[in-house]
């Protein structure tokens, strides 16, 4: 596979961005999406793409899609600034109440948000459609079943980089990943 690398010049960084799966793409910042003199709202598009992915993944099992919540937004700004600063002595995530998903990669790296929620998508491999999660199977399908739980309506992610360390949080309300409720809230693919 030919990676062709594009070189950005933004706020006197350097980014190096390739095209396609998983991290930018060249089209969300060419010159014709914007106006003349528009700063590039990277946060904006991290956001967009988590949205839209999240929104892909709930219509395939029949799940109506998210809406934007900017409290939501604000509790996971808070809380992805919390681990960017720190690493996690174990992998707990705070929901305090809401459903959360979590993602963090360490490098000189951008990964597009669409990326993240593919990411989390990926973990339906380990998901058995046969019957409610077991305790041990849970672990492994969590945040797939987070994406596309049914009676979640809204959505607030945020990202955030600490050095080489990047930080996706979503919250959700309502929560997912109810025992006893999988059944009828983790649809199979239509």
């Amino acid at each position: 596979m030919k990676i062709q690398l594009i070189v950005f010049i933004f706020e006197a960084h350097l980014y190096a961005v390739t095209q396609g799966d998983g991290l930018f793409r060249k089209n969300q910042f060419s010159d014709t999406n914007r106006k003349k003199g528009e700063a590039i709202d990277f946060e904006k598009i991290y956001i967009d793409d988590i949205l839209a992915a999240h929104n892909k993944y709930r219509t395939i099992h029949q799940a109506p899609r998210l809406t934007l919540d900017p409290a939501l937004a604000l509790r996971a700004e808070h809380y992805a600034e919390e681990l960017a600063r720190r690493v996690p002595r174990e992998n707990r995530t705070r929901s305090l109440g809401f459903g959360v998903n979590t993602a963090i990669f360490n490098g000189d790296i951008d990964v597009a948000g669409d990326f993240v929620v593919e990411e989390w998508y990926h973990q339906i491999n380990h998901y058995p459609f046969d019957g409610e999660p077991s305790a041990r199977e849970l672990r492994k399908v969590r945040k797939f079943t987070q994406v596309v739980w049914k009676s979640t309506e809204f959505i607030g992610c945020a990202q955030k980089r600490n050095g080489l360390r990047l930080v996706f949080v979503c919250y959700y309300w309502p929560p997912g990943n109810i025992p006893g409720e999988f059944e009828d809230e983790v649809l199979p693919q239509e």
